[in-house]
């Protein structure tokens, strides 16, 4: 059974899903406005962590030429090409792989969430399905994207060389999620990706869009936070978007030079 929704001036046919209710309810304001501002009409994007493609709706609904689309989870895949076809959307660009710190095989789970909700890489252990795993760089690499979404629900721990490279090579707005619950507190991964991001970046906070408020210091205190639900964080945990502007490329007023 379909049913059709609207983003922005467009309306789509979808298969039926609980998500579409809540997407039709002002779905994650700061994400559009993120879009809205940093798109570029007649320009590709990238979407890493599509899901069931609300995300890739809004960019093309935005004026995205092209949408890279990427997405591990079997089920949601299904979702994605039922959309691309009832549609005509020639101009998505589906792809069915996770993204990790190597190529080859990875598992996402947990097994139980892949039928309804997201899924993650081996970062959250437990039981899953095998999925195709890849690095970012060979996405992000070949295209010019006036936007690149990230939400890979805890791998992002493995894509610091690749901002890296995005930050000294690309144009690319970057609208990254951070999943701090999904991440081994053990891990070595926040310093160096700090460093990253702070160096090649003017890291923006989600709801204002601005530079995010003393900096690394804020941001410390945002992953590592203790608070199962905090303010800055979802009804579900401790998760979160940042925005990310090349300083090559952008003013610290958000502006292209």
């Amino acid at each position: 059974m379909k049913q059709t929704i609207q983003v922005g001036t467009k309306s789509y046919t979808v298969p039926q899903h609980w998500f579409w209710k809540q997407f039709s309810n002002s779905w994650e304001p700061q994400t559009l406005r993120f879009f809205e501002k940093y798109i570029i009409e007649g320009t590709d994007y990238l979407d890493v962590g599509a899901w069931i493609g609300p995300t890739a709706m809004i960019a093309t609904s935005l004026g995205a030429k092209k949408s890279v689309i990427i997405e591990p989870n079997p089920t949601a895949q299904v979702v994605l090409q039922e959309i691309k076809e009832d549609n005509n959307l020639d101009s998505w660009e589906l792809h069915s792989c996770c993204i990790s710190n190597k190529k080859g095989k990875e598992i996402i789970g947990p097994f139980e969430s892949i039928q309804s909700v997201s899924s993650a890489t081996n970062t959250r252990g437990g039981s899953g399905v095998e999925v195709d795993s890849t690095r970012l760089h060979g996405f992000s690499s070949s295209g010019e994207y006036s936007v690149i979404k990230i939400d890979i629900e805890g791998a992002e721990i493995h894509i610091t060389p690749e901002l890296e490279w995005l930050g000294k090579n690309k144009k690319s707005a970057i609208w990254l999620s951070l999943h701090p619950p999904f991440i081994d507190k053990t891990a070595n991964w926040f310093n160096p990706f700090a460093e990253v991001i702070f160096e090649h970046f003017h890291v923006l906070e989600a709801n204002t869009l601005q530079p995010l408020k003393h900096g690394v210091d804020t941001l410390v205190d945002m992953v590592w936070s203790e608070e199962k639900t905090p303010e800055w964080g979802t009804e579900w945990g401790n998760f979160f978007e940042i925005g990310l502007l090349p300083k090559k490329f952008f003013n610290a007023s958000g502006d292209p030079k």
